[in-house]
């Protein structure tokens, strides 16, 4: 019952999947602050401010999450972990005012532990399109759009395949600046098992400056977040309640010219409470992730 139950939550909270997606940004007016902790990363570029000159290009990418999931009971402590891969492509324009973004899921592979189990996914490929309502990002699968305020059917393997793309995508400013900081926002759904469950997350990014990234001139952009979720259901014959909260801290490697990601490593821990039929269960889990670009 542990490790089956433990099967439908890594994809919840390793994938974080959603069918959709909300941005609500401020690059417009940004907060410009002085960084007051030293930076781990010298900084190498005299460059203090950066103009980015969109590239609608697409570009290709390879996400690699390495997941360690905790079950909580008592004084003892059940674990197991899982990796997950995802290639796909990716085109970000934003030089238009809807922001289209485009793109394809084109591998996806979960390797599970022995007490997980297997996980499978099909439907590859993905094809997805992004569009900006009133200030709020939305990533879709193309052939299947989704309308703002309606709630993704569950099981849903298109909202696990599409996670990983969704933390490339965020809202850079056009003119950027060392030690320069903007808030984003996100809300999404995503499924644990046949229930779902909405996840908010609030992003803090600040300019850290221009680095040497193996061999290439990169601007060093450290984003950290807090997430919530929070899902009923029914699974059977059990009423399901979901809770939880997380933290992510990480950065984004940019090209200094056109924006677009290099390479990021991001880190996220999260607990989680999962009530079926009055039973409470707690999870934590720890994600390491590093996307990459292949096209280079």
């Amino acid at each position: 019952m542990l490790y089956r139950r433990a099967r439908l939550v890594c994809p919840l909270l390793a994938l974080l999947g959603c069918a959709r997606s909300s941005v609500l940004p401020e690059p417009a007016a940004p907060e410009v602050s002085v960084a007051s902790s030293p930076v781990s990363t010298p900084v190498t570029g005299s460059t203090n401010s950066w103009t980015i000159v969109s590239n609608s290009d697409p570009h290709t990418y390879t996400s690699v999450s390495q997941i360690v999931l905790e079950h909580i009971s008592g004084s003892r402590t059940a674990r197991d972990s899982m990796t997950v891969q995802t290639q796909y492509s990716l085109a970000f324009d934003r030089t238009n005012e809807s922001i289209p973004i485009s793109g394809r899921v084109d591998g996806f592979a979960i390797q599970a532990g022995n007490r997980i189990g297997p996980a499978s996914q099909s439907g590859i490929p993905v094809l997805f399109s992004g569009r900006v309502t009133k200030g709020q990002i939305a990533i879709d699968p193309a052939s299947e759009p989704q309308v703002a305020g309606t709630s993704i059917a569950c099981p849903n393997s298109w909202s696990t395949m599409i996670s990983g793309v969704r933390r490339n995508v965020f809202l850079l400013p056009s003119q950027i600046s060392r030690g320069m900081t903007w808030i984003d926002s996100t809300s999404s759904m995503t499924c644990h098992g046949s229930t779902p469950v909405s996840l908010t997350n609030r992003y803090t990014y600040r300019v850290i400056g221009e680095i040497n990234r193996q061999g290439t001139s990169a601007i060093l952009i450290e984003r950290t977040g807090k997430s919530l979720l929070n899902g009923q259901g029914s699974e059977g014959q059990h009423r399901v309640a979901i809770v939880g909260e997380g933290s992510t801290s990480g950065g984004f490697h940019i090209d200094p010219l056109t924006g677009v990601l290099l390479d990021a490593e991001d880190k996220q821990e999260t607990k989680l409470i999962i009530t079926s039929s009055g039973r409470n269960q707690k999870f934590a889990q720890t994600i390491r992730e590093r996307i990459t670009r292949t096209d280079r």
